[in-house]
């Protein structure tokens, strides 16, 4: 765990390529012990490199990857399909941002999280605050 952090830090330092690689030398051995949260974070970490690298297509990916290892911890999961969905707005994918939205939203409308429910109100268009339609 410790050096799929490393990775970050090196990925936010600049040094994308040496962050990329040392992640992606992470994620077998996670995989190979069958580690579920290890392989998870893997794949969140791999998509902020990406993310930090420009590659917002490919971190969405990463992300997405993260959120289905994720999925017996739906908290965490949730978190990452709100990611999803706004990097899906980010690339005008609204049918795909849609669709994570509401992944998210399933998690997050039981949970009563303040902030979930804002970024989800954004992501819906709406004003969290007094229910008026935002227009994009």
């Amino acid at each position: 765990m410790t050096e799929i952090n490393i990775a970050l830090l090196h990925a936010v330092a600049s040094d994308i390529d040496r962050g990329l690689a040392i992640a992606r030398r992470c994620l077998p051995g996670f995989e190979s012990a069958g580690d579920q949260v290890g392989m998870g974070a893997t794949l969140t970490i791999l998509g902020g490199v990406e993310l930090v690298s420009g590659e917002v297509r490919a971190a969405r990916e990463m992300y997405a990857r993260g959120a289905e290892r994720l999925a017996p911890w739906p908290r965490l999961a949730g978190w990452l399909r709100l990611i999803v969905a706004e990097l899906s707005m980010e690339l005008g994918d609204p049918h795909r941002a849609g669709r994570e939205t509401d992944r998210a939203a399933t998690i997050f409308d039981r949970k009563g999280c303040v902030i979930a429910d804002a970024r989800l109100a954004a992501l819906r268009g709406r004003d969290p605050s007094d229910g008026v339609v935002i227009a994009l």
